[in-house]
């Protein structure tokens, strides 16, 4: 007699399983960036897909003038309060402050992720992570998926 009946379910229990005794011996550092300017669905369908690589969650909050020279708005919520609601919701993170500045990578160079993983809409970032990827040997994923759409995209939110 089987474990599980149904053939599709045991399949995703021994995936599960077998997940579960490599990350007992293992942690693997998984590192993610965003604004999480007001956390949203799309935000936590990201962070959950996130936290599927890994077993150590770290999310880097961009700074605010950093936010406002990348996208030409300043955030809603200022930093500490952004850092606060993802601590709040994820209390099981590390969730720390961005690099003041662009490109200089020092939460990679101290942190020291396993993978990097971004978001649907992160695609500067891939390519400016390349570089940083030969020198440090993380790996990149990306969330292709987007939760309904991009109408939970912070940006859009606003808007309404």
């Amino acid at each position: 007699m089987y474990i599980c009946q149904v053939p599709y379910l045991c399949l995703v229990y021994m995936a599960f399983y077998a997940k579960v005794l490599l990350y007992m011996n293992n942690r693997v550092k998984v590192m993610v960036f965003g604004v999480f300017d007001g956390i949203h669905d799309g935000h936590r369908f990201f962070l959950t897909e996130a936290q599927y690589y890994g077993t150590d969650l770290t999310i880097v909050v961009t700074l605010d003038d950093t936010v406002k020279w990348l996208k030409e708005v300043s955030p809603q919520f200022p930093l500490t309060t952004r850092i606060k609601n993802l601590e709040k919701e994820y209390p099981r993170a590390t969730v720390i402050p961005g690099d003041g500045k662009s490109n200089v990578w020092n939460v990679i160079k101290e942190h020291t992720p396993d993978v990097i993983v971004l978001g649907y809409d992160q695609n500067r970032m891939e390519k400016a992570l390349y570089d940083m990827q030969l020198k440090f040997g993380f790996e990149i994923k990306k969330v292709e998926k987007n939760f309904k759409g991009k109408t939970l995209h912070s940006s859009l939110l606003r808007e309404k």
